[in-house]
């Protein structure tokens, strides 16, 4: 049974403009860690780096191609945490009104062409070369298995990317266990940070990811303590 995890640049190796590109993460199975946007038996889910300066769409190639334009971001983002949803001022709703989250001052809803991504938001200008960036996937998880087999083969699979992967303390996230890890990796010259964590409601998985330059890890840190906090299920 394979679940595709968020893992993103650190995986692939690939900076996005939009938050979508699929590496596949195996749960007591092989895998094709060359796999893109791949549909399984299980579940897909990507997740985000971005690079300052583009003009392209986000890349789903396995490969090692670094993209260059300015991240997507939709044209309704400013008015869609208030408009007809009831929301709190300042949150957004994820694309299946199951949580919505706060997103922190200066950032905007961001638009992806991965359906899997159910929620992305995105800092207005890069910091360290890098626009921060945060997103959640939601999946349907592999029977019999829990948060620390996904952690385990996520922390596994970046490891074969040649990523560092350090643990980090475990927490909640709406009121739910959350396990993760943080990747460390340097892509086309750049280093990156992602911050990645699972948690699950029901028979659902839901993958975070909070991108940013490792030289702004700090401020990455307390913006994604900030937007977990304020996680709230709507249904």
């Amino acid at each position: 049974m394979r679940l595709t995890a968020c893992l993103a640049t650190a995986a692939t190796a690939v900076l996005l403009t939009s938050c979508a590109s699929d590496a596949p993460v195996t749960v007591n199975s092989s895998t094709n860690s060359s796999t893109s946007s791949s549909t399984t038996s299980s579940a897909t889910s990507s997740t985000s780096t971005e690079s300052p300066s583009s003009s392209t769409s986000s890349s789903t190639s396995s490969s090692s191609s670094p993209q260059s334009s300015s991240p997507s971001e939709s044209p309704t983002s400013s008015a869609s945490s208030s408009a007809g949803g009831g929301l709190p001022a300042g949150a957004e709703a994820d694309s299946k009104n199951e949580f919505h989250v706060t997103k922190p001052a200066g950032w905007a809803k961001a638009t992806v062409p991965n359906a899997q991504i159910v929620l992305a938001i995105k800092a207005d200008k890069p910091t360290g070369g890098v626009f921060s960036n945060f997103n959640v996937v939601s999946t349907p998880g592999a029977p019999g298995q829990n948060l620390d087999a996904y952690v385990n083969a996520g922390a596994t699979q970046m490891r074969q990317q040649n990523a560092t992967v350090t643990p980090v303390a475990d927490r909640k996230i709406a009121g739910g266990d959350a396990k993760g890890y943080v990747v460390k990796r340097t892509v086309s010259g750049k280093d990156m940070s992602q911050t990645q964590y699972f948690t699950q409601k029901g028979n659902t998985v839901y993958i975070s990811t909070m991108t940013n330059a490792t030289s702004e890890k700090a401020a990455g840190d307390s913006a994604m303590n900030a937007i977990l906090g304020s996680w709230t299920w709507t249904s």
